[in-house]
């Protein structure tokens, strides 16, 4: 579907055929009966819009769901099939509203968005606007949610532009608002009042989706939990129900909003890495704080987008989370799509069948043939899982420590080594060093970080002032690399460590 594409503006204009009238008209006498045959043809790219209509759609759109950041899906009749990043690849959007035969009964079907729906692939605007159509046609089928690219803001002339890093207005990786922002051939396209209606369209996308059954309870998102606090008991007991999370101006421990939290995390299942605590945006959240979160919140399940997967999905804590990713380059079969940025990847999608009570991976091909369910989770062994987990989970009790109770007693060339992020928000230690005293942070010290092996061992010396690698391998101190017995000097200041941690030596 080639809704205002990025070819030259003379052809664009050229097709421009549908017209607000029509599409009011349309909102008025759209029903079943004619559903099936109209959403083929725009699919098919034989119906298309002026800017005014899109406008509207997504005006519509966003007033049917305002203050809405949650989603509840309840048990129905309609198939439900839950779609990862799609990422301005209009040829694996189309395969999988044909191999779902969403062409064919669209009214019978409920398609679940994660979010990512621009940048990167080559269909940038045909993308979001036929799911923009497909949602105002049909509200009760198709449910958008938000991802990180859909977040913006704003520069410092006003201009609304994506907020991540490395953005620019060239290339394919974070283009959407930036490229219509600053593209001087489509001004007349774009006129600035047309990209704000796409980004409050995208601001007001919900950002989670609870699918309440029966058998069943799953949370879906485009990213993952959000950030625990290591400060209170089980990571997220200071937060009473998952509104909690969505209150106005939230924030997590280290500052960011609480809410896009659910639009940056990753799932971690290693044992040699510990959270990933010290990113602004991207960050990681482990087992134990998956346990802790769907117990404390009665959720079986997660599935969830925001990392590409060369088959296309991944598994982690014993199934009971899965991460699905719909763009991809490849199948199985050797066909290829060369509209998505991703070349390596197998595109899948989840199909939730209630009526056998199962969660299906299922493969997209490029070709005529049917999907291939690559593996498939029942509802019952995804609830045992959550039974044997809880029971062997242990419960996590922050230390708290108040080693310094009263600085004015201690001597001059007392120490205090500070363990932060590395952005220097966040403490999660404090240690007192007295007069010639060696100190040893060892994995159980350090691992609240991301990057710090499980064997990690330093030794501060403050006779010397030297810190010295004990572990068995290479370190990273600031810009210098430590080997095994290695030794750096150190003063008062800030030491990076790793990738996530800052060790910070101050004289009280």
């Amino acid at each position: 579907m080639e809704i205002l594409s990025l070819e030259s503006p003379s052809v664009i204009l050229s097709k421009l055929s549908f017209k607000i009238e029509d599409i009011k008209q349309l909102e008025l006498s759209f029903n079943e009966s004619i559903s099936s045959t109209f959403i083929q043809k725009v699919i098919d790219n034989e119906v298309r819009f002026d800017r005014d209509s899109l406008s509207y759609m997504m005006s519509i759109n966003s007033q049917r769901r305002v203050d809405v950041d949650i989603v509840n899906i309840e048990e129905d009749t309609k198939e439900l099939f839950v779609i990862g990043d799609i990422h301005a690849d209009a040829v694996s959007l189309k395969q999988i509203l044909l191999k779902t035969n969403f062409y064919e009964e669209c009214t019978n079907k409920k398609l679940l968005f994660l979010g990512d729906y621009v940048d990167r692939g080559k269909n940038r605007l045909n993308v979001i606007n036929l799911l923009i159509t497909l949602e105002f046609l049909l509200p009760e089928n198709i449910v958008i949610l938000k991802g990180n690219h859909e977040l913006s803001l704003r520069d410092e002339n006003g201009v609304l532009k994506s907020p991540m890093k490395g953005s620019d207005n060239l290339s394919y990786f974070f283009t959407f608002l930036n490229f219509l922002s600053n593209n001087e051939d489509y001004k007349e396209l774009f006129p600035s009042e047309f990209i704000e209606d796409y980004a409050t369209y995208f601001n007001n996308l919900p950002t989670v989706a609870m699918l309440s059954f029966e058998d069943i309870k799953i949370m879906a998102m485009h990213g993952g939990l959000p950030r625990a606090d290591l400060h209170v008991r089980n990571y997220y007991e200071a937060y009473e129900t998952i509104d909690s999370f969505f209150q106005e101006d939230k924030q997590d421990i280290i500052g960011m909003s609480l809410k896009n939290n659910f639009l940056w995390s990753d799932p971690y299942d290693g044992v040699d890495e510990g959270f990933r605590h010290s990113s602004m945006h991207r960050f990681k959240f482990d087992k134990k704080q998956f346990i802790s979160f769907c117990r404390q919140f009665d959720v079986d399940m997660v599935l969830r987008a925001h990392e590409a997967q060369d088959d296309g999905y991944k598994t982690y804590f014993d199934n009971r989370l899965v991460s699905v990713f719909s763009t991809g380059g490849k199948d199985i079969k050797g066909n290829l799509n060369e509209n998505s940025h991703y070349s390596t990847v197998a595109p899948n999608i989840l199909k939730l069948n209630l009526e056998i009570k199962i969660v299906e991976s299922y493969e997209i091909l490029f070709n005529e043939e049917d999907m291939i369910c690559e593996e498939s989770f029942t509802f019952e062994d995804i609830k045992l899982q959550r039974v044997k987990q809880e029971e062997e989970y242990i419960e996590y009790i922050p230390k708290i420590e108040n080693l310094i109770s009263s600085p004015k007693k201690l001597l001059n060339d007392f120490k205090l080594l500070k363990i932060t992020d590395i952005f220097n928000k966040y403490t999660v230690k404090t240690i007192p060093i007295l007069q010639n005293e060696t100190i040893k942070l060892t994995y159980k010290e350090l691992n609240d970080f991301f990057g710090i092996d499980i064997n990690t061992e330093i030794l501060i010396d403050t006779e010397k002032n030297i810190i010295i690698n004990f572990s068995d391998k290479t370190l990273f101190v600031d810009r210098f690399e430590l080997s095994k017995g290695e030794s750096l000097p150190f003063s008062t200041g800030n030491y990076k460590f790793q990738s996530g941690a800052n060790l910070i030596f101050e004289l009280i």
